[in-house]
């Protein structure tokens, strides 16, 4: 099952990358989070503050000591009266490193708060990965409604001068109102050729926030502008980013990790300690070869550096860290009612169109539209009904997009970047 499984994640990958599918909003972040080439880059960080890890456990290596001394270098041979220097000895030993303080256990403590730093990082950049990602689709959308509505008007109107044509080609118009209405229609399609533009834009923004290696003017996809029916306080918002919002669960583990970090350097005014043993084998001339066993033990004296500047800036380092952690979390807060603000300013725009301008505005162009075909009304009386029903539904279709728009960046600014 399994196998099978990815066998057709493989082949919908290749059909909507194909644009035989139309790839829904969760697709395509889920296409970024996998392709996306800076987020690729991030991902890299993790293993590297492993292998910081590792390296902070390690303990320090002994050292070996090999000596062989008084060498008759010059062939003089060794004797009381002409070269007492001799004779040879031979020393081989072993120094061994004594860590105190705790200096292992506190890196290896620091080293693990800077992972969940870096892990959280990650997140973070994924999160505003995923935010870039909705913006794109929604002005994707947003386009695209926008040039279908422009279209429309643009057809709307081609038929209006066909009309017009006959009706001057019958005298029953004067030839100055067919030319007003040619000059509305080079208007739309004006209109129509940049909202196009538009559209090819927005494509390739979207195509190239996913990661995608090609950009294919047949793209396109599938879904509506997001409305959630009802929507929880703005307090439960504040909660959720305060609680796992990731960038903020970073500066934490930073301040963590600058914490830990101090008591790395207290534990550094410790100095270590150093046992040295070797075994000796003095050959002598005339009488038995010696051998002999020796113990040392080096201490330290920290009068003097005792790692203060270290200390100090350490401590600093966690004053900065909470000062930070405060700025952001006020940050927070303030983003998040700013952005539950505009949500609730667009969702009110959004009901009193559909409410009241929507059905208002199609009945009267509807009706010019009508009278104008009867000879009861002047063209631009129709050319102010139409205008007016065009601004209202580019203003419905933008109070969409904005509402969506405003969910997307609550639920990125509250920490998770997904509904």
């Amino acid at each position: 099952m399994k196998k099978l499984a990815a066998l057709l994640l493989v082949y919908l990958s290749i059909a909507i990358a194909q644009g035989q599918i139309k790839p829904t909003l969760d697709q395509l972040i889920d296409e970024a989070l996998r392709n996306n080439l800076s987020l690729i880059a991030e991902r890299y960080n993790v293993p590297i503050a492993e292998a910081r890890i590792l390296q902070a456990g390690l303990r320090p290596n002994p050292t070996l000591l090999l000596q062989y001394q008084y060498i008759d270098a010059f062939a003089r041979g060794f004797s009381a009266d002409k070269n007492p220097a001799g004779p040879p000895e031979g020393d081989a030993g072993i120094m061994l490193p004594i860590v105190r303080g705790g200096k292992r256990a506190a890196r290896i403590e620091t080293t693990g708060f800077a992972r969940q730093s870096v892990e959280a990082d990650f997140l973070d950049t994924s999160r505003n990965l995923i935010l870039s990602v909705q913006m794109a689709f929604l002005e994707h959308r947003l386009a695209e409604d926008q040039l279908a509505l422009l279209d429309a008007s643009r057809r709307a109107f081609e038929q209006i001068v066909n009309v017009n044509q006959a009706r001057v080609n019958a005298g029953e118009i004067a030839r100055v109102e067919f030319i007003r209405s040619r000059v509305a229609l080079l208007s739309y399609q004006n209109q129509t050729l940049q909202a196009e533009e538009r559209f090819r834009q927005a494509k390739f923004r979207l195509q190239s926030v996913v990661g995608r290696p090609e950009i294919r003017l047949d793209f396109d996809v599938d879904g509506e502008f997001r409305r959630d029916a009802g929507l929880t306080r703005l307090e439960d918002f504040v909660t959720r980013a305060l609680e796992g919002r990731p960038d903020l669960i970073s500066l934490r583990r930073d301040a963590d990790r600058a914490r830990s970090f101090a008591k790395l350097q207290r534990a550094l005014s410790k100095p270590d300690w150093t046992v040295q043993a070797w075994f000796n084998r003095q050959y002598n001339i005339g009488i038995t070869n010696g051998s002999s066993l020796t113990f040392q033990w080096n201490v330290p004296l920290p009068v003097n550096d005792r790692n203060q500047g270290e200390i100090a800036r350490a401590e600093q380092e966690i004053l900065q860290t909470q000062s930070r952690i405060r700025a952001l979390e006020q940050s927070i807060r303030h983003e998040l009612g700013s952005a539950y603000s505009q949500y609730d300013s667009a969702r009110g725009i959004l009901s009193r169109i559909e409410g009241e301008m929507l059905l208002q505005a199609a009945e009267v162009r509807d009706t010019t539209e009508y009278s104008y075909r009867r000879g009861e009304a002047t063209l631009i009386e129709f050319l102010d009904a139409q205008r007016a029903y065009d601004d209202t539904q580019l203003a419905h279709t933008t109070a969409q997009a904005e509402v969506a728009r405003s969910l997307y960046v609550l639920d990125s600014l509250s920490g998770t970047g997904r509904p």
